[in-house]
């Protein structure tokens, strides 16, 4: 088994593909797309996490995670990061239990930018959620 954290991002991924704009291209990374044909594209990867305890056997977390969706840019470019959004917040919302992980997903913020990898100029959508979950305080695989 692997830590509940994981199970978490293993499972935002499995949600984001196939995503219309998107489609196969997510990365469980925060390493910039390196190919032009990589976009638009999705990276997935966690931030930080804040846990508190709830009793003697739990202690709940909420896990910090971004999804940066990249899109090549041009004339386009922020109608192209607005679909990307509407498409993740779409499909994260859909199922806020990260199918029974978790207690609730929700958007925590959003920011735009450009970016570049060697000559490409890409524009970013950077989508911050907070997942609250639970896990037993001696067995961090476990939903709690």
């Amino acid at each position: 088994m692997a830590h509940q954290r994981k199970t978490i991002r293993d499972n935002v991924i499995t949600t984001l593909t196939g995503l219309t704009t998107t489609g196969s291209n997510v990365f469980n990374t925060r390493i910039l797309p390196n190919l032009e044909t990589n976009l638009p594209c999705l990276n997935v990867y966690t931030i930080s996490e804040s846990s508190e305890e709830i009793d003697f056997l739990s202690i709940q977390r909420d896990l910090l995670l971004e999804v940066d969706g990249y899109a090549k840019n041009s004339s386009t470019l922020e109608d192209d990061l607005d679909t990307i959004a509407q498409e993740v917040e779409d499909a994260l919302g859909a199922d806020v239990t990260r199918n029974n992980t978790a207690y609730d997903t929700f958007l925590s913020s959003t920011e735009m930018d450009l970016s570049s990898d060697g000559d490409i100029q890409m524009g970013v959508v950077r989508l911050q959620f907070t997942i609250r979950y639970r896990t037993a305080k001696t067995d961090s695989e476990s939903h709690s």
